[in-house]
């Protein structure tokens, strides 16, 4: 029973804790990749960009797929 608990106990703590870095890794991928004027996504659709910012911009939409957003309230 003691073990039970505790394996329930760690198993919350890590998916709190896999939320909050999922969470870190969208909000860091929408500001860097995809907010604003001069954002690599906005670039891509205006032709402007580098095929290195192209490629940047394909690797962080790599990095979400597969992620759970948060829930909102």
């Amino acid at each position: 029973m003691r073990v039970t608990l505790c394996f329930i106990g760690l198993s919350l703590a890590i998916g709190s804790m896999s939320a909050f870095a999922n969470e870190k890794v969208i909000s860091t991928i929408m500001k860097n990749g995809f907010k604003g004027d001069d954002s690599p996504l906005a670039k891509v659709l205006d032709g402007e960009a580098s095929e290195k910012e192209a490629k940047d911009l394909a690797k962080m939409m790599h990095q979400l797929d597969g992620i759970e957003a948060p829930k909102g309230d």
